[in-house]
């Protein structure tokens, strides 16, 4: 793990975005993502931002700092954006990172982020589809009112 503030860490992704850490070469490899999502140690997080985007995020203990961590770099516009955001009660999950956690995640309530695929289906106690997100599959039981998502 890492211990740092927002400020440290902001200047951390100036230094090893900006070249002052990593050779060039060694920057230029660790960021050919290779048309996947994640390079050496660092993700596309390009379609977030609507432009060049790389970085990483994470989670941590809310005990010791932060429940999400974001270290992101926008190199064609010269910034760099960190965020630590304390504890939140909901918060989302791409669908990819949620079946790598699933173990961890046990029956703690989050929002799932994906694509709805195929049709959803009704049945007497709950509303079945799919959501996709970077090639993973997972499929949503919901019970209760229906989703806001899939309402007309």
């Amino acid at each position: 793990g890492v211990v740092a503030t927002p400020g440290s860490l902001a200047r951390w992704g100036y230094e090893l975005f900006g070249g002052f850490v990593l050779s060039d070469a060694s920057l230029g490899e660790m960021t050919d993502f290779q048309g996947e999502w994640y390079g050496l140690g660092v993700m596309d997080l390009s379609s977030d931002y609507g432009t060049l985007a790389i970085g990483h995020e994470g989670e941590s203990s809310v005990t010791t700092c932060c429940s999400v961590i974001r270290l992101v770099a926008l190199p064609e516009e010269g910034v760099v954006i960190a965020v630590q955001a304390r504890s939140a009660s909901l918060y989302f999950k791409n669908a990819d990172e949620a079946v790598a956690e699933k173990e961890s995640l046990g029956a703690d309530r989050f929002r799932l982020q994906g694509t709805v695929v195929g049709k959803p289906k009704a049945d007497d106690t709950a509303t079945v589809f799919k959501v996709q997100y970077r090639g993973v599959n997972v499929t949503v039981r919901h019970t209760g009112s229906e989703p806001a998502l899939l309402s007309r």
